[in-house]
């Protein structure tokens, strides 16, 4: 059975197609009408999050194909931010505002000022054997300094960022908007919304968003498993719906970012699950021809109470201001105009620097704990090599250890550790091994690995084996679990007179 294609109301929809300019973790993806009437989907790697960087890459990606935008919509991914489920008890929306807070500065861990957070209301529960109700929450989080950044920048490359939206908060908000006129707004509707590395669902009635929950990988015909696995993660939301709404069915499932193939193969799992439910796989007009991410992307263009909207206003650009034509204007007020102008550009080159110090600053913390990391490391390392330099000034063949050993221990006799310590004579070297296979065969293994010990001629006494111990493996097997001790001469030790020849 042929799964519908959406593409209702597509005059205003094509008057809405403003082009997407997507920011992941690593890349830039832009979804935009070049002047040669053409759809474009790009993406352009970047190595560094800076927004200079970021929005360099992008108008440069732009540019080779058909020309930089004058305006785009900013979307981004959850990565750069985070999200978390809140689950609150009845408070007042003063009292909810302050936890919402709170906890968007824990789990973004920046200042507080450089926090934005979008609560996306959910479902309600009534206590039972009460009448308190709790309220689950879904938080978008994002950086207020990298927002404001990328603003900043496009606008001083001559692109104005019309919105800034969480891309992912978008996927509820196109389905809404697309089950809505199909079912109306008293029946509740499932979507699936794909990502690249992250399958979205949910279910949600009429305008409202109830659950939404997160697969830990893509949606593809080479993920049969992952595919098995939304089915029934779907069921389990269609059986809450039923239980809490005394037994009322779906009456749509939305997919967005679905490749059309997977979709219709989907489809008769799902009808088989659900029945009688319309099936609604949203295309992006222009798209047909090409990948379903741009459906993915295209749907950030959605003006809809479910998206989160983190838009920071910008302070009013004065650059390209007309040049004034009036001839009579006085001196006085061509001078106060041209400070005006200097200032008012001032500002707003303050308030770029200032918002890429902020981020710059919350990148420097994660830099400075890697360094501490890093000198840690470094620190014992060079006791290490300090305590292998010591040893090799007192004529300890190490390199002539350690190729002796590697030749002893091949076959069906591992190695597991190995310790040099200073003795009494000398320093002392104790190796723990396993010999593994047909436990009558183990005498012939630690024989040859004693031979090959003594053939190194590195130890200053025959290297002696201690007595195995037999342990129990699978398949009816057993293992030798044994020791190694020899000695290596210590050049460096000075002799005393009772060692010294007669």
């Amino acid at each position: 059975m042929r799964i519908p294609s959406i593409h209702r109301n597509s005059s205003a929809r094509q008057a809405r197609r403003d082009p997407v300019l997507f920011i992941g973790p690593g890349s830039v993806e832009w979804w935009f009408d070049g002047a040669d009437g053409r759809s474009y989907h790009l993406e352009q790697p970047f190595a560094s999050l800076r927004p200079e960087e970021v929005v360099e890459t992008a108008l440069s990606a732009a540019a080779e194909q058909g020309g930089i935008p004058k305006t785009c919509i900013l979307a981004l991914a959850s990565e750069l931010g985070s999200e978390v489920m809140l689950r609150l008890p009845d408070l007042t929306p003063t009292e909810a505002k302050e936890v919402m807070n709170r906890r968007a500065v824990q789990v973004l861990e920046a200042e507080p000022n450089d926090v934005l957070y979008h609560a996306v209301p959910l479902a309600e529960d009534s206590g039972q054997g009460s009448e308190s109700v709790s309220r689950s929450w879904l938080l978008y989080t994002q950086r207020r300094s990298l927002v404001l950044g990328l603003e900043l920048e496009l606008r001083r490359r001559g692109v104005n960022a019309s919105r800034a939206v969480v891309a992912r908060s978008a996927l509820a908000a196109r389905a809404a908007e697309t089950a809505v006129p199909v079912i109306g707004t008293e029946r509740a509707w499932l979507f699936v919304g794909v990502e690249k590395q992250h399958t979205i669902y949910g279910l949600g009635v009429g305008e409202n968003l109830l659950l939404q929950s997160l697969l830990e990988t893509g949606l593809g015909p080479e993920s049969p498993a992952a595919v098995l696995g939304l089915v029934q993660e779907l069921r389990n939301l269609s059986a809450w719906w039923r239980k809490r709404s005394r037994g009322s069915a779906l009456g749509a499932i939305v997919t967005i970012g679905l490749e059309p193939d997977l979709a219709a193969s989907m489809e008769p799992a799902l009808r088989a699950a659900f029945g009688a439910v319309e099936f609604v796989h949203v295309l992006e007009p222009g798209s047909e021809a090409m990948m379903s991410r741009v459906a993915t992307l295209a749907a950030c263009r959605t003006q809809h109470a479910l998206v989160s909207e983190v838009t920071q206003p910008l302070p009013a650009s004065t650059r390209g201001v007309a040049t004034v034509a009036a001839i009579t204007t006085l001196l006085c007020a061509l001078v106060a105009a041209w400070f005006h102008q200097r200032w008012n550009y001032r500002i707003d080159e303050a308030g770029n620097e200032l918002a890429q110090l902020r981020f710059l600053g919350s990148q420097a913390r994660t830099w400075n704990q890697d360094l501490a990391g890093l000198e840690a490391r470094q620190q014992n390392l060079d006791q290490l090599t300090e305590e292998l330099e010591s040893i090799s000034r007192r004529g300890i063949p190490l390199e002539a250890l350690l190729t002796n050993v590697d030749r002893a221990f091949v076959g069906d006799a591992h190695l597991s550790t190995l310790t040099v310590g200073e003795g009494e004579t000398g320093f002392r070297v104790q190796m723990s091994a396993k010999a593994l296979g047909d436990p009558d065969n183990a005498a012939d293994v630690l024989a040859n690995v004693q031979r090959t010990l003594e053939l190194g001629e590195v130890f200053s006494e025959r290297p002696r084996i201690l007595p195995p111990t037999a342990l129990p493996t699978q398949g009816g097997k057993s293992e030798l679990v044994f020791s190694v001790e020899g000695v290596l001469p210590d050049h460096g030790r000075v002799s005393s007179p009772e060692d010294l020849p007669q």
